[in-house]
């Protein structure tokens, strides 16, 4: 979960018809983690980053479970429904998902100006920005770009787009593009650095990737 946009890489690796891979995803809202955090005084706020990752606590499941089971419920989903996100939220706040929760409420100024040069990059990818140019578009010196940058997002601003270049040309490539124009397309002038770059974040070459992906398909 996170408060701005992040470019993470996700595999489900063990999914079938009989077993099929499920996931549920949940708004989160700042005025109800505001309420929240208002009449749970003992859940401290931490400093820390803007993104969680990691094992959530043992009732989360649990307690989504009870949330989808309320769509055969339409009569007790508007009662009950509001509660257990309530509950779900809580839950959160005391695993180690506090943090990025808290960064979520408190929405600094610093955040806003971070979240306004991610925006911007993602509508330029094609183009090769230097880090001056971001930092200008945010609105901070560079070296405070850079530091309120990396906080947010774990990486630095040229990762951060390089990252977001090759999952945008990845899905143009299982979607039938020529590796090369799926590489222009995004801001690589050279098919050969991109697929350099390409293979230490999704393990292979391009074209052993689209392999790769048609092979788990068709099991």
């Amino acid at each position: 979960m996170g408060s701005i946009d992040l470019p993470v890489p996700g595999r489900i690796t063990k999914a079938s018809a009989a077993n099929p891979y499920l996931a549920i995803s949940i708004a989160l809202s700042r005025d109800a983690l505001a309420d929240l955090l208002a009449e749970a005084p003992q859940v401290g706020p931490e400093r820390g980053k803007c993104y969680a990752f990691g094992p959530v606590p043992e009732a989360v499941p649990e307690a989504c479970a009870r949330l989808l089971a309320l769509q055969d419920a339409p009569d007790d989903a508007a009662v009950l429904g509001p509660m257990i996100r309530r509950e779900i939220l809580y839950r959160l706040l005391r695993g180690p998902q506090a943090v990025a929760l808290h960064r979520i409420v408190a929405s600094d100024q610093r955040l806003s100006q971070v979240r306004r040069a991610l925006t911007w990059i993602r509508e330029h990818l094609d183009q090769s920005v230097p880090i001056a140019d971001m930092a200008t578009c945010a609105g901070m010196s560079e070296a405070s770009f850079r530091r309120h940058f990396r906080a947010a997002t774990g990486m630095s601003p040229l990762q951060y787009q390089k990252t977001l270049r090759l999952q945008s040309a990845r899905r143009a490539i299982l979607a039938g593009s020529e590796v090369a124009r799926a590489a222009f397309a995004v801001g690589y002038e050279s098919p050969t650095q991109f697929s350099r770059e390409y293979a230490p974040l999704f393990g292979l070459a391009p074209m052993l990737d689209v392999k790769r992906v048609m092979r788990t398909e068709g099991a």
